[in-house]
Parts: C-alpha cells; sequence; structure tokens
C-alpha cells in the first residue's frame, strides 16, 4: 500500500500492448496445438515435447510487448495468461486433456511470461539512450 491508497495492479500493465502480446501467444498456440497433436498422434512422446515448446514460445512471445508497462513481471504474466484464457476452452474440449496438464500448462505460462517481461525490461533499459 502507497502513502496514497491501495496500488492499483491494472496501471501496472500496459493493456493494449498486453492484448496485442496475447492475440500473438494465442496464435503460437493454435498453430503449435495443431501440430503437436498431430505428432502426438504418431509418437506421443515428441508430440508431448512439442506442445510444451509451443506453450513455453506463446508466453514469450505474448509477453515481449511491454509498452508502458511499469510492472513488467505482472505484465509478462498477464499477457500470457490472457494467450492461455483464449486457447483454454479448446483445450477442454480435447478428449486427452487432464486437469493436471491445464494446471501445468498455466504455470508454465504464467512464470516464462513473468520472467520474459523482466528480461525484456532489463534489455530496454540497456539499449535506451542516456
Amino acid at each position: 500500500m502507497s502513502a496514497q491508497g491501495p496500488v492499483n495492479p491494472a496501471g501496472r500493465i500496459d493493456f493494449p500492448r498486453a492484448v496485442q502480446g496475447a492475440s500473438t501467444g494465442f496464435s503460437v498456440l493454435i498453430i503449435g496445438g495443431l501440430i503437436g497433436g498431430a505428432v502426438q498422434l504418431i509418437a506421443p512422446a515428441v508430440g508431448w515435447v512439442i506442445l510444451t515448446a509451443t506453450f513455453i514460445l506463446a508466453a514469450n512471445l505474448a509477453a515481449r510487448r511491454l509498452g508502458r508497462a511499469t510492472a513488467p513481471v505482472l505484465h509478462g504474466a498477464a499477457a500470457a495468461l490472457m494467450a492461455y484464457g483464449l486457447v483454454l476452452p479448446l483445450m477442454l474440449f480435447s478428449p486427452v486433456t487432464r486437469l493436471r496438464d491445464l494446471f501445468l500448462m498455466m504455470v508454465i505460462m504464467i512464470w516464462v511470461g513473468g520472467l520474459t517481461g523482466v528480461l525484456q525490461a532489463r534489455s530496454q533499459r540497456r539499449t535506451e539512450p542516456e
């Protein structure tokens, strides 16, 4: 809590940029999910590796657009979680999706999104002219 009252986390996230990132992440999740699902029919282990890599890539791409976010970790996690939220209804229709897998993928999205937000903010600070 600050001296002026509670801190609004929504003010620390650049929502237009987060939605743009979530859209990119959603597209990656759809394409990678289709490819991973097809490969999973032939080689289940390879399919799961492709799906996991897809979730990591989607979270990374969703979190890269920081814009004016003042809390990069929150912004990155929110953008990645929005992408996950968009694809979640489609995953629920899959007969092979287990609750454990849904939770694991959500944790991966939040963790990778937050980490990407922090790393992206550091990278931007280093490249800004003084």
